[in-house]
């Protein structure tokens, strides 16, 4: 059991990515791939190292399985285990086809 009054545990949590189809594509002229990138190197270079990095939705601005395999590959690459939740813009479907690789949890608990 883990002693959560005596420990603690670093959280990255990142939300609205809106990853779009094609890298470079933009969204309202804003590349947002590009600032997911930043954010994740910016947090990382302050922060050093997390537990954990929850992604909330809407991790894609066109739902398709180019835009979540890229994103994948950045999450990936961090050695740290991800979970990601979808939102309105999302294609839970798909993200549960790419999204559940290595370090990277979309699954959903269904009773």
């Amino acid at each position: 059991m883990y002693d959560f009054v005596n420990k603690s545990i670093a959280i990255l949590q990142i939300t609205d990515l809106h990853i779009m189809a094609s890298a470079g594509d933009k969204l309202m002229g804003i590349d947002t791939e590009y600032y997911f990138k930043r954010v994740l190197n910016q947090a990382f270079n302050t922060y050093q190292s997390f537990d954990l990095v929850l992604l909330t939705g809407d991790l894609a601005q066109e739902p398709c399985q180019a835009s979540y395999s890229r994103l994948n590959g950045y999450l990936q690459q961090l050695g740290v285990p991800c979970i990601c939740l979808p939102g309105n813009h999302d294609d839970f479907l798909i993200m549960e086809q790419v999204l559940n690789q290595g370090s990277v949890s979309c699954r959903s608990r269904r009773c």
